[in-house]
C-alpha cells in the first residue's frame, strides 16, 4: 500500500469493525503516501472514528477527507477528529462534513481543532440543519485566528436565518481569507448583515475596514441577492485592486 495515494471505501458500510481494521492499517503504514480518503456513507461511529483518527496521524501527506453521511458521529467523535488538526504535520487542505446530523456542540468541537490548523482551505458542513445561530457564532474563532486560511465554506442547508448570518457576518468582519460562502438563498438569509459586512458605510473608516475578499454568497444562480450585496461582490470578483 505504500505507494497508494487515493482510497475511496464511499458506501462500503465498514462500520467500527472496518474502522479499526484501516486505522491499523494506517497507523503501520510508515511510508504513507495518501492524498485522499474517501469514507462517506460507512456507518462510522465515534469509536470508530476515533481508530482512524489514530491511524491518520501517521498519514503526514494526507490532504483530503471525505467523513459526509455518518449521521452516528457525535460531538465527541468530533472531538477526536479536532485531536488531528493539532498534530505537527497535519497538511489537510480539504474536509467534508456533510449531512453528519452535527449539532451546535459538535461544530465548538471542531472549531477547537481546525483553529490551529494552516493548511485548511475548504470545508463543507452543508446538510447539517441542526447547526443554528449559536454554532456559527462558533466558527468566528477560527475566522478571527492567525492561522485560518479557508478559502470556501459550504452551508447549503443549513438554517441561516438572521441571527446565523449576524453570527457569520461579525466572525469574518476581520477575515481575509474566505472567497466563497456557500448557503442555501431560501434559508432566510440575513441580508443586512452581509451588506453591512461587506460595506460599512457608517464611516469613511469603517467603509475602508470592510470585508474586501468575499466574492460569492449563497450560489451564483440564487435569487433574491439584493442588488448591493451583489455589486460588492461583483467589485471584489472582478476587481480586487478596487476592494482593496
Amino acid at each position: 500500500m505504500e505507494n497508494i495515494e487515493q482510497l475511496s471505501l464511499q458506501r462500503s458500510n465498514i462500520g467500527r469493525d472496518g474502522c479499526v481494521a484501516l486505522g491499523t492499517t494506517l497507523e503501520c503504514w510508515e511510508t504513507s503516501s495518501l492524498k485522499q480518503l474517501v469514507l462517506s456513507d460507512c456507518d462510522i461511529d465515534d469509536d470508530g472514528l476515533r481508530a482512524l483518527v489514530a491511524g491518520m496521524t501517521n498519514c503526514c501527506s494526507l490532504s483530503y477527507l471525505q467523513l459526509s453521511e455518518n449521521p452516528m458521529i457525535s460531538a465527541e467523535g468530533l472531538m477526536c477528529l479536532s485531536s488531528l488538526f493539532k498534530t505537527n504535520h497535519c497538511v489537510l487542505k480539504g474536509l467534508s462534513l456533510n449531512h453528519l446530523n452535527m449539532t451546535d456542540e459538535g461544530l465548538k468541537a471542531l472549531v477547537d481543532g481546525i483553529t490551529n490548523c494552516s493548511a485548511l482551505k475548504d470545508l463543507s458542513l452543508s446538510r447539517n440543519p441542526r447547526i443554528t445561530a449559536a454554532g456559527l457564532g462558533y466558527l468566528s474563532v477560527f475566522f478571527e485566528s492567525e492561522s485560518c486560511c479557508l478559502e470556501e465554506l459550504s452551508l447549503y442547508g443549513v438554517r441561516i436565518g438572521d441571527d446565523g448570518a449576524a453570527a457569520l457576518a461579525d466572525g469574518l468582519a476581520s477575515n481575509a481569507s474566505l472567497k466563497y460562502l456557500f448557503l442555501s438563498a431560501a434559508a432566510g438569509i440575513g441580508w443586512s448583515s452581509f451588506s453591512r459586512l461587506l460595506c460599512d458605510t457608517s464611516s469613511i473608516n469603517n467603509t475602508y475596514s470592510s470585508n474586501h475578499t468575499l466574492e460569492v454568497i449563497a450560489d451564483r444562480s440564487a435569487v433574491g441577492i439584493p442588488w448591493d450585496v451583489e455589486q460588492y461582490l461583483t467589485i471584489h470578483g472582478s476587481h480586487p485592486q478596487y476592494a482593496a
